[in-house]
C-alpha cells in the first residue's frame, strides 16, 4: 500500500529482514528451524506494525492546520499539505463549465537581457474536468496523480480550496489500516470496501 512502490522495493527490504534482521536466517540452520525463525520473524514484524497502528489511531498531528489531519495518516497529510501549498504557485483558467486548465510558470534564470529573463516556459499544462460516475461528481486531472497516489494533486486544491477526507482513497485513512481483516463488524465492513 505504499505509494508508488515498484515490485523491487518490498523484495528487497524482506531480503534484508530475512538475512540480518533480529530473525535472520543463515546457511547454518536446518529447513525446519529456518521456515520457523521467518515465520515467528513475519508474526512479530506483524504484531509491531499493528500495534504502531492502534497507537497512530489516538494521535493527533500538530504540524498541520487541515480539517484531516486527526483521520488521514501523517504520510498523507504531509503530502497533501504540501499540494495545498503548492497550489498557489499554479495559474488557472477556467475554459469551460466543468474544465479548467492548470499550470506554472517556471523563470528561467540566466544571463541574457530583457525580455528574455522574463520569459515563461510551459512545462505542463493539465486539464482539470468534472466527471460524474454512479451520481457522484468527481473532479479528474490529467496529471494522474490522485490515481497513482490516492490523493488529490496541487491543482485540485488551487481550483476547489477545500480538503476533505472523503477526497482520499480509504487505505490512507488511519482506522482503515488499524482494523482492515480484523474479526469485528468494522473490519469486515472495511474489506467489502
Amino acid at each position: 500500500m505504499s505509494m508508488q512502490a515498484k515490485t523491487t522495493s518490498p523484495v528487497e527490504s524482506m531480503n534484508e529482514v530475512t538475512k540480518h534482521g533480529p530473525h535472520a536466517v543463515n546457511s547454518n540452520m536446518n529447513l525446519s528451524k529456518s521456515i520457523e525463525t521467518m515465520a515467528v520473524g513475519a508474526d512479530a514484524r506483524l504484531s509491531d506494525y499493528s500495534k504502531e497502528l492502534m497507537r497512530e489511531l489516538g494521535t493527533s498531528l500538530r504540524a498541520s492546520r487541515a480539517p484531516t489531519k486527526d483521520v488521514v495518516h501523517r504520510k498523507t497529510q504531509y503530502l497533501m499539505d504540501q499540494n495545498w501549498d503548492k497550489s498557489s504557485s499554479h495559474k488557472y483558467a477556467q475554459i469551460s463549465e466543468e474544465q479548467w486548465l492548470c499550470w506554472n510558470f517556471y523563470l528561467k534564470k540566466d544571463q541574457r537581457k530583457f525580455p528574455w529573463t522574463t520569459q515563461a516556459k510551459f512545462h505542463r499544462v493539465w486539464t482539470i474536468s468534472i466527471v460524474r460516475k454512479y451520481n457522484q461528481i468527481f473532479a479528474k486531472c490529467g496529471d494522474c496523480y490522485h490515481v497513482e497516489n490516492g490523493h488529490p494533486c496541487s491543482c485540485f486544491y488551487g481550483i476547489f480550496r477545500i480538503m476533505d477526507a472523503s477526497m482520499v482513497n480509504i487505505q490512507h485513512l488511519k482506522t482503515y489500516t488499524a482494523h482492515y481483516g480484523r474479526k469485528m463488524e468494522l473490519g469486515a465492513a472495511l474489506h467489502v470496501t
